[in-house]
């Protein structure tokens, strides 16, 4: 308690012997017992509020690096999703030119076996 050892306690209560006397020396004693219960209990309830308010703060930075990463997951699946739509529009005019294509091979090829007859 207050980084004080055994020996300087007992020093210390040698001294208030000496200069209180011995009939005063309990009620001081249970006096400075209250004062120190009480010192306690107040720098407690201020230990556990800075405590609350750390937990309260780092929570805080928890959740905005949650919404953070979710956010970034929310982009890249947007990114995600053109890239697919832009390579399907890709695929579909791929197929529709050689949709295109075969048409015209087969009716050229049409006309010459009509030219053949």
């Amino acid at each position: 308690m207050f980084g004080i050892g055994g020996f300087e306690l007992f020093v210390i209560l040698i001294i208030a012997l000496l200069v209180v006397g011995p009939n005063e020396l309990p009620k001081i004693l249970y006096y400075f017992g209250k004062i120190s219960k009480k010192i306690r209990r107040y720098t407690n309830e201020i230990q556990d509020g800075i405590d609350q308010i750390t937990e309260q703060v780092e929570l805080e930075e928890i959740i905005k690096d949650a919404n953070k990463a979710g956010d970034e997951l929310t982009e890249f699946r947007i990114e995600q999703q053109k890239a697919i739509e832009a390579r399907d529009k890709k695929t579909i005019k791929k197929k529709s030119k050689s949709k295109k294509l075969s048409t015209k091979s087969s009716n050229i090829k049409k006309q010459s076996r009509a030219k053949k007859k």
